[in-house]
């Protein structure tokens, strides 16, 4: 055992020291890579923010020239328009003199309206489409209304994606009145922004080693770049290009450009807080790749050593293989075979040759209602069950007993002993509801049985004791005998009375035989209570007994209200007669889940546990003036509705009745 023991100490050590060694390694050259990496990226960061910045401030003095630039355009087409407004004043405008003018001063459109939104001239009216009325009379209503005499309308989206148009309007002065609308292309909007500076500060920038591009955009494209880019990212078209702009900060990623990966940062440009447009620097990241390039060669390196240190080790734990192969089986069938021992719903007690406790599994605990850390390793002699003795004295299979347990239940059991090499082990399977239930099927065979044999007799009873009534109310009426006469009536009342008693019983009889169906029928739980408790408490008060009576809760249930109460006060009229004067009888009631429970409780004198199972049989009766049919029908009518009843009772402590019936049969 010890030379086992040393030899998994040392392949434990060396398998540990393998994997540590390859560990530390590992870590070593990932940490290195990592680090590499991080400050490369540092750097990166440090210098695509400073050119950032650098661009910003270099954007801001170019964007003021270029917005001075932009208010003399407008200067320069206000002109053009007023010069346009005297010829179309003098008549001096001819559609040929206007697409002449418009071509050599580079203007795209000029369209001449009157003061109703009509256009009434233009320099191309083949190739440019006719606005819609109601959207040049808004665009100009400053001008038609007097307001102003000149307006900048600003950009106009063209037909396609990428175009456009820069408009401005003045007044007309013709005598017709109107206004005049001039437009020009983006495109030369666009070639004007890129000759003011920003394009060429980029592109001696982007010149530099390591830099993939620099570039401006706004919402409608590329206002400058370092080199031609055919193709990038809009900004509405990103979450990551908004957020840059939306919280006005400096933000980095890695992304694709061309095929290639790079990293970028982006920063927004504003002035005057208004926004012009989003700086975009692209990096190489091939540095990036290059370290990555070594890492994956030393990885492939670490990896062959590993193996190397892998293989050397498998030669060591070869050699305990097969033993710790055996011990892992052992110990697989060991919790195998606990974990069946812990989950069977019957209990399970093994014992030694000394009568210590080895097993006591859950279903032993649920039975015993003790915990398995008070029994195992303890004797039978110090345990307090002292129902085990008479367990483990049984030798034949199957063998089936009734025994008490410590909260002093009564159970029925069926044992199943097996003797293993030092041990014996009792299945011990509690049978108590299958008893129960097998008594219960066998009344209801006894009942269905006694009631046709019942029904037939009573049938044939019937008509003769029909007879003899009838007989009896004559002599009753018609006959007055000379001598006796009181002796006479006496006996005739009391023959009638027994005849009454007798046809009673015969009708009891023939309902047990051919019991009617229930009538089922919605109603509260708590209604039903109360209709039967005010039944019965005048007859309990009369006896001097006190008739308690609740619903916890309330719910519908579905029912015969007829036989649910003449099933209870059947129930409370045994539990009056067992209850002596000055005692206590309790009907309560509750929903529980889909079923609802009604108790009958009184502190009578209790049923003797003989009699306990002979309570429901038809006709056993222990009054002296008892049908025996009472208990009998109130078991059938809990049938009925697919129910069950049950009793518990102590001599001199009382008896409880529960009903446990479905709210909805």
């Amino acid at each position: 055992m010890n030379v086992r023991f040393l030899s998994l100490i040392q392949t434990r050590f060396i398998i540990a020291t393998v994997f540590i060694v390859a560990l530390i390694m590992f870590l070593s050259f990932y940490y290195e890579v990592l680090k590499g990496r991080e400050e490369l990226f540092s750097l990166m960061q440090k210098e695509a923010y400073s050119l950032a910045e650098s661009i910003e401030r270099s954007s801001n003095i170019v964007i003021s020239s270029a917005e001075h630039l932009e208010e003399q355009l407008n200067e320069r087409l206000f002109s053009i328009s007023n010069f346009l407004a005297h010829l179309d004043a003098e008549n001096l405008l001819s559609q040929k003199e206007l697409r002449k003018y418009c071509k050599e001063n580079e203007i795209y459109n000029v369209s001449i309206y009157d003061r109703n939104g009509d256009l009434v001239k233009t320099n191309d009216p083949l190739n440019i489409p006719i606005p819609d009325k109601r959207k040049i009379s808004r665009m100009l209503y400053p001008i038609f209304s007097g307001e102003k005499n000149r307006i900048v309308i600003g950009i106009e989206k063209g037909q396609t994606e990428n175009s456009g148009f820069y408009i401005i309007a003045t007044q007309r002065k013709h005598v017709m009145g109107g206004a005049i609308l001039l437009s020009v292309n983006l495109v030369n909007i666009s070639d004007i922004r890129a000759s003011i500076g920003i394009g060429r500060l980029m592109k001696e920038i982007g010149n530099n080693s390591g830099i993939e591009y620099i570039l401006i955009q706004d919402t409608i494209g590329i206002i400058a770049a370092s080199k031609t880019i055919s193709e990038i990212s809009r900004i509405e078209s990103e979450d990551f290009l908004k957020t840059s702009i939306q919280k006005d900060t400096i933000l980095s990623r890695i992304t694709t450009f061309q095929g290639k990966d790079i990293f970028e940062v982006v920063k927004p440009l504003f002035m005057n807080k208004e926004f012009i447009g989003l700086i975009r620097i692209g990096l190489s990241i091939d540095e990036l790749q290059a370290l990555e390039s070594r890492m994956k060669g030393r990885v492939f390196i670490l990896t062959l050593v590993i193996i190397a240190l892998t293989i050397l080790t498998f030669l060591v734990v070869l050699i305990n293989q097969n033993l710790q192969m055996s011990q892992k089986r052992i110990k697989d069938v060991e919790t195998f075979t606990s974990n069946i021992l812990e989950n069977m719903q019957d209990a399970v007690v093994t014992i030694d040759l000394e009568n210590r406790v080895m097993i006591f599994n859950k279903g032993a605990e649920k039975l015993f209602g003790i915990q398995s850390d008070l029994i195992v390793g303890k004797r039978l002699s110090e345990i307090n069950i002292k129902c085990m003795d008479k367990i483990f004295s049984s030798t034949m299979p199957g063998t089936e007993m009734l025994i008490t347990c410590p909260d002093n239940t009564e159970h029925n059991i069926s044992i199943s002993m097996t003797k293993m090499g030092t041990s014996i082990t009792a299945v011990i399977r509690d049978i108590t509801e299958t008893k129960r239930l097998q008594q219960e099927v066998e009344r209801k065979e006894k009942f269905s049985a006694l009631g046709k044999l019942a029904g037939q007799v009573a049938h044939e009873i019937r008509n003769p004791l029909n007879a003899i009534n009838m007989i009896a109310q004559r002599y009753d009426k018609e006959f007055k005998p000379v001598q006796n006469l009181q002796e006479y009536e006496e006996i005739t009342k009391v023959l009638l009375k027994e005849l009454q008693r007798v046809n009673k019983i015969i009708q009891q009889f023939l309902l047990f035989a051919r019991p009617p169906e229930p009538n089922f029928s919605e109603t509260t739980l708590k209604e039903l209570i109360n209709h039967v408790a005010k039944l019965f408490e005048n007859q309990a008060s009369s006896k001097g007994i006190i008739l308690n009576y609740w619903t916890e809760g309330d719910g519908i249930i579905k029912v015969d209200s007829n036989q649910m109460t003449q099933a209870l006060l059947n129930l409370l009229q045994n539990a009056l007669d067992a209850t002596e004067k000055g005692g206590n009888i309790t009907l309560s009631a509750k929903i529980t889940g889909l079923s609802a429970n009604i108790e009958v409780i009184d502190n009578g004198r209790g049923i003797p546990p003989e009699d306990i199972n002979k309570i429901f049989d038809l006709y056993y009766t222990t009054k002296p003036n008892g049908t025996g049919m009472g208990l009998a029908i109130t078991q059938q009518i809990i049938n009925q509705h697919k129910g069950t009843i049950k009793v518990d009772s102590k001599i001199g402590v009382g008896t409880i009745f529960t009903i446990n019936i479905p709210c909805n049969p």
